[in-house]
């Protein structure tokens, strides 16, 4: 997320923060504004902003407004919609009702502001190309990934969830190419998990990280990797962060299922009209029984 980068301030030059000093105080306000304008106001030139644009990893300073504005009002959004269903100790069921997909929302919309598109790519085609997919995880992170196993498997691709390493498996597969792992973590900090990941980068597969937190050791034992986001965090949020983690977790691993899905679209496209027509025999077959 541009805000998340303008805050962390990785490797910005003092006129880099003075740029980004400034866009996180006015946000809104500096919408619409030329690269002379901001340039005046930060006392710093026009050369300096187009500069602090590519740094951020756009093509132009117009591509970087039209992103940060769409943050902007979408975060804005957000804020309102917590804020106008906020729970508390007199929350009726109504309330609840309404909250629900609130957060949904929140946790869909801050994560997708995070992909990384060509990323998604990347990892889908490793996972097409796979002989067999490895998804770890615990506690929810694991079931999400058995929903995710289940998907896979239903267009041909054989995958399974697993909530502890199986060293012989590894072993048995050792001379396998495109081997993929996939780890889920809601933190980014369970030691298992990371642990998990170092394993099967050190053992050549493909590792490839859903997981929440910013600056996470895991990270390095990934390849690729997506941040689930929990959206605002304020009162409602932080005591329902197994909702809204959960929620951006199975959004992730469904942008990557489809993905996948629509690289061999033909092909499913078939298997799902084959398996339709099967379906409608053996409900024929039955009935005549």
């Amino acid at each position: 997320m541009i805000l998340e980068d303008l805050k962390a301030k990785k490797d910005f030059t003092e006129t880099d923060r003075s740029i980004a000093d400034y866009l996180l105080e006015k946000k809104a306000d500096c919408v619409g504004k030329t690269t002379e304008q901001i340039a005046r106001e930060t006392y710093t030139s026009k050369a300096a902003i187009i500069r602090f644009c590519k740094k951020m990893g756009f093509e132009s300073f117009r591509d970087f407004m039209r992103s940060f504005e769409r943050e902007t009002k979408e975060l804005y959004r957000m804020s309102v919609l917590m804020d106008e269903n906020s729970i508390d100790e007199n929350s009726s069921v109504s309330s609840v009702l309404n909250v629900i997909p609130a957060i949904y929302d929140t946790a869909i919309t801050s994560t997708r502001m995070c992909i990384d598109e060509a990323v998604v790519r990347r990892a889908a085609k490793k996972i097409v190309k796979a002989p067999f997919v490895e998804i770890y995880g615990l506690g929810v992170a694991y079931n999400l990934g058995n929903i995710f196993a289940f998907l896979l498997n239903s267009i041909g691709i054989r995958a399974g969830a697993f909530c502890g390493i199986n060293d012989h498996a590894i072993e048995s597969r050792r001379d396998e190419q495109d081997n993929v792992a996939i780890v889920l973590s809601m933190s980014g900090k369970n030691p298992y998990i990371i642990k998990t990941a170092k394993a099967m980068k050190d053992n050549g597969y493909y590792t490839f990280g859903i997981m929440g937190g910013a600056d996470n050791e895991i990270k390095k034992y990934c390849h690729d990797w997506l941040r689930i986001s929990h959206g605002k965090g304020d009162v409602t949020l932080s005591m329902t962060t197994g909702v809204n983690g959960a929620t951006a977790m199975k959004y992730l691993l469904d942008v990557l299922f489809v993905t996948t899905m629509v690289m061999n679209y033909e092909k499913n496209r078939k298997n799902d009209d084959d398996a339709i027509k099967s379906i409608k025999l053996f409900y024929d077959y039955t009935k005549k029984e």
